[in-house]
């Protein structure tokens, strides 16, 4: 029996390995939605046109990444809507209907002093956040008005590509995170007072970590289902 539930997200694909990681998920029988950098999609559209024949949604997560409240609100703008295109743009090749129009900001940064304006194109292109059913704590009530997606548990193995944490030095702190009943990011795997939005990425140097911890958490005996669209 489960002992939650979750709904799965990955930012920055897609990677080299996307196509072994996507795989894998579908042999476990999990969905995902997969937040896209656009000049990724350009580079592996063969392989991101896979992942939505095989029943994965693809999300915008910028086209290259930036940090938006470090850039002009014109560029912002720009980063969604270049990416919105390249994303119409895979779903009309896979001959799949896009479910609904998602966007997570890079690095969670909300655009600072444009953080209104950005919100406003957001919702004027059609962007908003699916049904996530039961995420229930109240420190993230002011997050679901948005029309961006934000995350309720960080799994943090990104910090495994370089010296962002002294905490977390190996895939066995990663681990040891994950069962903690109080989390840095504030959600929690090992509590049944909400399910969880969890955060992971699609970044080459910790592929061979990915597998471990999708089966960490199925070992967690956490379910993992798909928000529901209102399109």
């Amino acid at each position: 029996m489960a002992r939650k539930t979750a709904y799965l997200t990955i930012d920055d694909a897609p990677s080299k390995d996307f196509r072994k990681k996507m795989d894998f998920l579908l042999k476990k029988g999990i969905p995902a939605i997969l937040f896209c950098r656009g000049d990724g999609i350009e580079k592996r559209k063969s392989e991101v046109v896979y992942a939505i024949k095989k029943g994965f949604v693809v999300a915008n997560h910028s086209y290259n990444h930036p940090r938006f409240s470090k850039i002009t609100l014109r560029e912002a703008l720009g980063q969604i809507k270049r990416t919105d295109r390249i994303i119409e743009e895979v779903y009309s090749l896979s001959q799949v209907k896009r479910p609904a129009k998602l966007f997570r900001f890079p690095y969670g940064d909300k655009g600072g002093p444009n953080y209104q304006k950005i919100q406003e194109t957001l919702r004027g292109l059609g962007y908003a956040q699916p049904l996530f059913e039961k995420v229930n704590y109240r420190w993230f009530k002011p997050l679901k008005e948005d029309a961006d997606i934000y995350w309720t548990f960080d799994i943090r193995e990104w910090c495994l590509k370089g010296d962002y944490d002294p905490k977390i030095r190996s895939i066995e702190d990663v681990l040891r995170l994950m069962r903690q009943k109080t989390h840095k990011s504030g959600g929690s795997l090992v509590s049944n007072r909400s399910r969880e939005i969890i955060l992971i990425h699609d970044h080459e140097e910790t592929t061979k970590h990915f597998f471990k911890i999708i089966d960490k958490l199925l070992e967690m005996r956490i379910k993992f289902e798909m928000p529901k669209f209102s399109n």
